[in-house]
């Protein structure tokens, strides 16, 4: 009956064992998907901050062509301060693509290991 029984325990810890090993791949996994996920959000958040930039230096052309043909000092005056203010947001945003490039690095690093 000892053998019996030892048997017995060393199936029971095999099946622990394996039971264990299916729990830590399943949480691997469920990882890697919300990094997958986080990464397929900073890629769209980026696109989306490109296009703004875009947009804005379309925006300073317009303005451009404002500031030429402007007829006063004080139209002038305004539409420069919508030019410094179209550059002042490209910064920001030129700022936090390289915030998000730098994250999605982080991830694909992650994702490598």
């Amino acid at each position: 009956h000892d053998w019996e029984r030892r048997q017995s325990e060393y199936a029971a810890r095999n099946a622990e064992r394996e039971r264990k090993h299916q729990e830590w791949e399943r949480k691997q996994e469920e990882w890697r998907d919300r990094l997958h996920a986080a990464r397929s959000r900073k890629v769209e958040l980026r696109q989306g901050k490109r296009e703004q930039v875009a947009h804005l230096e379309e925006q300073i052309d317009k303005c451009q062509d404002m500031l030429n043909n402007a007829r006063s000092s004080d139209f002038e005056n305004r539409v420069q301060g919508w030019i410094d203010e179209h550059r002042d947001k490209i910064r920001n945003a030129e700022d936090f693509i390289q915030e998000l490039d730098a994250q999605i690095r982080e991830i694909d690093g992650k994702l490598r290991h």
